[in-house]
Protein backbone atom coordinates (compact mmCIF):
# COMPACT_ATOMS: atom_id res chain seq x y z
CA UNK A 1 0.00 0.00 0.00
CA UNK A 2 1.41 3.77 -0.64
CA UNK A 3 1.60 6.33 1.47
CA UNK A 4 -0.73 9.61 -0.15
CA UNK A 5 1.75 12.10 -0.58
CA UNK A 6 -0.86 14.59 0.49
CA UNK A 7 -3.99 14.08 3.47
CA UNK A 8 -7.45 14.34 2.27
CA UNK A 9 -9.71 17.41 3.49
CA UNK A 10 -13.03 15.91 3.80
CA UNK A 11 -15.87 18.13 2.17
CA UNK A 12 -19.51 18.00 1.46
CA UNK A 13 -20.44 19.74 -1.59
CA UNK A 14 -22.04 18.87 -5.10
CA UNK A 15 -20.16 19.47 -8.41
CA UNK A 16 -20.87 18.07 -11.19
CA UNK A 17 -19.33 15.81 -13.52
CA UNK A 18 -19.39 14.55 -17.05
CA UNK A 19 -18.46 11.54 -19.75
CA UNK A 20 -17.29 13.14 -22.86
CA UNK A 21 -19.99 15.49 -24.44
CA UNK A 22 -22.91 14.07 -22.40
CA UNK A 23 -25.03 15.68 -19.80
CA UNK A 24 -23.13 16.76 -16.92
CA UNK A 25 -24.77 14.97 -13.63
CA UNK A 26 -24.24 16.34 -9.77
CA UNK A 27 -22.23 13.91 -7.89
CA UNK A 28 -21.68 14.56 -4.02
CA UNK A 29 -17.85 15.71 -3.33
CA UNK A 30 -16.60 13.75 -0.20
CA UNK A 31 -12.98 14.72 0.12
CA UNK A 32 -10.51 16.79 -2.36
CA UNK A 33 -6.79 17.01 -2.44
CA UNK A 34 -4.47 18.90 -5.42
CA UNK A 35 -4.27 15.74 -6.91
CA UNK A 36 -7.36 14.01 -7.03
CA UNK A 37 -10.84 13.65 -5.00
CA UNK A 38 -14.04 10.78 -3.41
CA UNK A 39 -17.23 11.33 -5.25
CA UNK A 40 -20.63 9.90 -3.32
CA UNK A 41 -23.77 8.96 -4.75
CA UNK A 42 -22.91 8.46 -8.38
CA UNK A 43 -25.96 7.85 -10.53
CA UNK A 44 -24.19 6.48 -13.22
CA UNK A 45 -21.61 3.40 -13.40
CA UNK A 46 -17.94 4.43 -13.37
CA UNK A 47 -15.26 2.10 -14.61
CA UNK A 48 -11.69 2.29 -13.44
CA UNK A 49 -9.48 4.69 -16.33
CA UNK A 50 -12.54 6.20 -17.48
CA UNK A 51 -11.85 9.88 -17.98
CA UNK A 52 -14.61 12.38 -16.51
CA UNK A 53 -14.61 16.11 -15.92
CA UNK A 54 -15.74 17.81 -12.79
CA UNK A 55 -17.26 21.18 -12.03
CA UNK A 56 -16.43 22.12 -8.74
CA UNK A 57 -18.37 25.50 -8.13
CA UNK A 58 -16.29 28.21 -10.92
CA UNK A 59 -13.85 25.81 -11.24
CA UNK A 60 -13.26 23.67 -14.36
CA UNK A 61 -13.51 21.57 -16.41
CA UNK A 62 -11.62 19.13 -14.01
CA UNK A 63 -9.96 16.55 -15.89
CA UNK A 64 -9.88 13.45 -14.16
CA UNK A 65 -9.16 9.46 -14.34
CA UNK A 66 -11.13 7.01 -12.12
CA UNK A 67 -9.04 5.49 -10.61
CA UNK A 68 -11.19 3.11 -8.48
CA UNK A 69 -15.07 2.47 -7.51
CA UNK A 70 -16.52 0.75 -4.69
CA UNK A 71 -20.25 -0.68 -4.83
CA UNK A 72 -20.76 1.11 -7.90
CA UNK A 73 -22.15 4.59 -6.34
CA UNK A 74 -18.38 5.71 -4.72
CA UNK A 75 -15.19 6.39 -7.03
CA UNK A 76 -11.63 7.72 -6.55
CA UNK A 77 -10.76 10.05 -9.36
CA UNK A 78 -6.84 11.69 -9.42
CA UNK A 79 -6.46 14.91 -11.72
CA UNK A 80 -4.73 15.06 -15.07
CA UNK A 81 -3.07 18.01 -13.53
CA UNK A 82 -3.11 18.56 -10.22
CA UNK A 83 -4.67 21.44 -9.04
CA UNK A 84 -2.39 24.65 -8.43
CA UNK A 85 -2.31 25.18 -4.48
CA UNK A 86 -4.00 29.19 -4.69
CA UNK A 87 -6.86 27.26 -6.27
CA UNK A 88 -7.09 24.35 -4.34
CA UNK A 89 -6.85 26.91 -1.00
CA UNK A 90 -9.48 28.90 -2.22
CA UNK A 91 -11.50 26.29 -3.24
CA UNK A 92 -11.59 24.74 -0.07
CA UNK A 93 -12.44 28.29 1.56
CA UNK A 94 -15.36 28.22 -0.48
CA UNK A 95 -16.51 24.65 0.44
CA UNK A 96 -16.35 25.90 4.16
CA UNK A 97 -13.69 23.55 5.52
Amino acid sequence: MTERAMERKPVNATCKYRFGGGMALPVTLADLTTNGCRLLAVPRLMRREEVVTLRIGNVGPIEATVRWVHQGNAAGLEFTKPLHPAVYSDMMERLGT
